[in-house]
């Protein structure tokens, strides 16, 4: 029913707004927003694919033998990124000439920190 569509997208974006609905982080709000579409009410990023997929998704799979001999720069965030030191000897097996560094941010490094991001890349 479009009224109940209506409804969970302005209580969507008035969560997102305010910070509200464990989206206390302005980066995750700020991803968010940058995904919803107020003219059409509706969000850019295909969420019932995304969220139906996502054991898929976050994996990587690599088909047994697969490396990669370039260098390869693997940034993460050091206070709460996804990417963590302990993930090193992953990336190294696929990536045998991988550097790893951690930033002092969350999960969105280059938004956290761009400046830094631009100089590490």
């Amino acid at each position: 029913d479009r009224n109940e569509v209506d409804s969970a997208l302005a209580a969507s974006e008035t969560a997102i707004a305010q910070g509200g609905g464990g989206l206390g982080n302005p980066f995750v709000r700020g991803f968010l927003l940058q995904s919803l579409q107020p003219e059409t009410r509706s969000w850019r990023l295909n969420l019932r694919a995304l969220l139906g997929s996502y054991e898929a998704l976050r994996g990587f799979p690599a088909p047994a033998g697969s490396r990669a001999e370039m260098p390869a720069l693997f940034i993460g965030g050091a206070n709460g990124g996804m990417l963590q030191p302990k993930h090193l000897p992953a990336c190294e097996a696929l990536f045998p000439n991988a550097r790893l560094e951690m930033v002092a941010t969350g999960h969105f490094v280059h938004s956290e920190a761009p400046a830094t991001f631009v100089e590490l890349v």
